[in-house]
């Protein structure tokens, strides 16, 4: 068992995870075009996800960060051959 003493009292941190180190993460990304002759209209979403975190060793409720997602979508409208775009 791996203990460090910290003031008077000692804590086990065994089975812990690692400060600001989430359990897992994952990420997607989709992108679509429609061809409208010399033009083209495009939608596109990406999505970013991830577990709690801690910031400190001792995993308190009050020092934590809770699982989330985060996600963007753009819209997109310009020349086929990509000589300009209006983003949105």
């Amino acid at each position: 068992m791996r203990t460090l003493a910290r003031g008077s009292r000692r804590i086990n941190y065994r089975g812990n995870t690692l400060p600001f180190a989430p359990k897992w993460t994952g990420s997607a990304d989709a992108s679509y075009e429609i061809p409208l002759g010399d033009h083209s209209l495009s939608f596109n979403t990406n999505w970013s996800i991830r577990s709690r975190i801690f910031f400190n060793p001792d995993k308190r409720p009050e020092s934590d960060d809770p699982s989330r997602a985060i996600g963007n979508v753009r819209v997109s409208y310009g020349q086929a051959d990509g000589s300009w775009r209006l983003r949105s």
